[in-house]
């Protein structure tokens, strides 16, 4: 299973790396922090929701995911 989740995250990059289309980059960077989500993994998961900002591709569908994340990174940090 976590295989095919860093297959699927390789796949993803290779679509930011090459930037095919702003649509494209966003449902990439979109799928990779829910991948992190999924696995709990919140560092990672905000870090990529944070590249959406870099990357200059301010999308209001990523407010909510990097809320969440930051919520539960503050939670354990606080914890």
């Amino acid at each position: 299973m976590i295989e095919d989740y860093s297959e699927a995250i390789l796949c993803f990059e290779q679509a930011i790396k090459h930037k095919s289309s702003r649509k494209a980059v966003l449902k990439s960077l979109y799928e990779i922090a829910r991948i992190k989500i999924e696995q709990r993994n919140f560092y990672e998961a905000y870090h990529t929701l944070h590249r959406v900002n870099l990357l200059e591709l301010e999308e209001k569908a990523f407010s909510k995911l990097k809320l969440f994340t930051e919520g539960v990174i503050l939670f354990v940090f606080l914890s």
